[in-house]
């Protein structure tokens, strides 16, 4: 199972430089959340995003 989500907050260019700040506050029983922020290069917010996804390691690593 996997869940994405994006939000957008105000209007925004590509074009310019956005920076991504990304968190992922959980892993755990093989599953893992995110959950982000894109800010303008003034500091503004302009979109959210969370993410959860199922986590496979190889047998060697568990």
């Amino acid at each position: 199972m996997t869940s994405h989500n994006l939000w957008f907050h105000r209007p925004f260019r590509t074009e310019d430089w956005l920076l991504l700040r990304h968190r992922s506050p959980l892993i755990a029983n093989g599953r893992c959340f995110g959950r982000g922020d894109i800010f303008t290069e003034q500091g503004d917010l302009v979109a959210s995003f969370a993410q959860e996804a199922l986590l496979r390691l190889p047998a060697e690593v568990v």
